[in-house]
């Protein structure tokens, strides 16, 4: 299971948010084992425990014998570049999963999660990153299977507030497949003037953002008494990188740790294809409960999709007449 890790930013909405109206969650996610169909209960978000319950309100046997399909997505990949000079725009360059403010130890061992932690922690006022992000599909349940009879019991005898104080708001009703790939650079300069500030903001961005750029002694000198850290990260090798220094003398090898994850950000779209590939899924085809250990064990999950309980047809026919779905 993840270690524990709050990733928590105040202009995102939280999950319990998104649960209150009823809105589909995703979170971001790693090779950690998730059936589909688990229940998810947000109010247990910031428990030790987290929000995935033992118990689902899915038949066992039912459960077991939908199909899953995948479909391609249309969309593919994007990068994105960001250069802020404000400490208070940490969230600019975070990973693109992070779309909710999230607290517990719930990721499923997400080194994006782990990586947008660093980077909201960092208050240092000049950052520079690079992102990479592909999307190739998505698998989600090909039908909605048959409710347990426990589930039915507890809606037939308590009503929907009884089936979600047992059952949660949500299931896991599949997963994005993909990679994403990180880096930001980031460093602080005290009484400096702001052409100085500028020339060394893009001194750094060439020199460890771009591969054809060649280090000098102009290069050292303008960095001079300098103090940098790198996080990166990538979810297709599942590492994490953290590191810092101060001066000249540790730049060339912070400059390798820069050159490795710009790399394989070129190739990250192919990488994942021939992975894809390499399992047997096609663009659109059904899967079965027994392909998921070995997808998720593949480092392609990427994120979570959880939808909401009122969504299963079984469970609508129990809600209130003023409720909204």
């Amino acid at each position: 299971m993840a270690q524990p890790l709050t990733v928590e930013w105040p202009f995102l909405p939280s999950i319990e948010t998104f649960a209150a109206a009823r809105r589909p969650i995703i979170l971001p996610w790693g090779p950690t084992a998730l059936p589909v169909g688990t229940a998810f209960s947000s109010k247990n978000s910031s428990a030790r425990r987290g929000p995935f319950l033992p118990q689902s309100a899915f038949d066992k046997v039912a459960l077991a014998q939908t199909q899953l399909v995948y479909e391609a997505s249309p969309n593919g990949g994007n990068y994105h570049e960001v250069v802020t000079t404000s400490n208070s725009n940490s969230y600019e360059h975070t990973s693109v999963s992070l779309g909710v403010s999230i607290g517990g130890s719930f990721l499923g061992g997400s080194v994006s999660g782990e990586y947008d932690k660093l980077v909201l922690e960092n208050t240092d006022t000049n950052k520079i990153s690079q992102s990479a992000s592909i999307r190739m599909g998505q698998i989600c349940l090909a039908e909605e299977p048959a409710l347990s009879k426990d589930a039915r019991d507890v809606l037939s005898k308590g009503g929907f507030l009884a089936f979600q104080s047992a059952y949660g708001e949500y299931y896991v009703a599949g997963f994005s497949l993909g990679a994403d790939s990180g880096i930001c650079l980031s460093f602080s300069e005290n009484d400096r003037s702001e052409s100085e500030s500028l020339r060394i903001t893009v001194t750094v961005k060439f020199l460890f953002m771009s591969a054809s750029h060649t280090w000098s002694d102009s290069s050292a000198s303008a960095l001079q008494n300098i103090s940098m850290e790198l996080n990166g990260y990538n979810t297709l090798t599942g590492s994490n990188i953290k590191t810092s220094t101060h001066g000249p003398n540790g730049l060339q090898s912070l400059r390798q740790d820069a050159a490795q994850i710009t790399a394989r950000d070129t190739s990250i779209a192919r990488d994942v294809a021939s992975r894809l590939q390499s399992l047997g899924v096609k663009d659109k085809g059904l899967l079965g409960m027994r392909d998921m250990p070995q997808l998720q064990a593949s480092q392609l999950v990427v994120e979570v999709l959880l939808l909401p309980w009122t969504g299963i047809s079984e469970v609508a026919s129990f809600l209130p007449s003023d409720w909204h779905i």
